[in-house]
């Protein structure tokens, strides 16, 4: 049998361990140990140990997990750059009406590759206020630059398809 190690040895890596999790004396539903695995959790949270439906444990030690292993996370530490890029225009519309785009600008972290962050899921925002504000809570959390990307003027924004009758 392994001895349980204190959890600031355990890997953070995207792997998975299992942690002993403090439960309440009454608490039947909950067992004292949980698979976990290192991240960021969903876009407010902060890095920490989460379990596979991304909730938040304070494990206080760990063991590895016996083989197989579960598939890693895919988490990695976030770097690059954070970009608020503006994805619709002014004046859209269908059949000749105009309509109302409810999210012009999405906040995506784009790696040194090139490639985007898949595991920090892009997000939409209505206004330009928004997807600043929304950036600007990465930028604290992962202290990345971001960069503002609106439009280009010359270039024709893309247009929904109008069904032909």
């Amino acid at each position: 049998m392994i001895a349980p190690q204190p959890i600031d040895t355990a890997p953070k890596d995207g792997g998975w361990i299992l942690g002993l999790v403090r439960t309440e004396i009454n608490d039947t539903y909950r067992q004292p140990w949980a698979i976990v695995s290192w991240g960021d959790g969903a876009h407010f949270h902060d890095f920490g140990w989460y379990d596979d439906e991304g909730n938040r444990q304070e494990p206080t030690q760990w063991v590895p997990l016996p083989d197989p292993q579960p598939f890693p996370t895919g988490w990695t530490p976030p770097s690059g750059t954070i970009y608020v890029r503006e994805i619709t225009g002014e004046g859209w519309t269908c059949n000749g009406k105009p309509i109302e785009v409810p999210y012009r600008w999405i906040v995506y972290i784009e790696k040194p590759d090139g490639d985007w962050d898949n595991y920090r899921e892009p997000w939409h925002e209505a206004t330009v206020d928004a997807a600043h504000a929304f950036a600007a809570r990465w930028r604290d959390k992962f202290g990345l630059p971001i960069v503002t990307m609106p439009l280009d003027g010359k270039v024709i924004p893309f247009r929904p398809a109008v069904p032909r009758q």
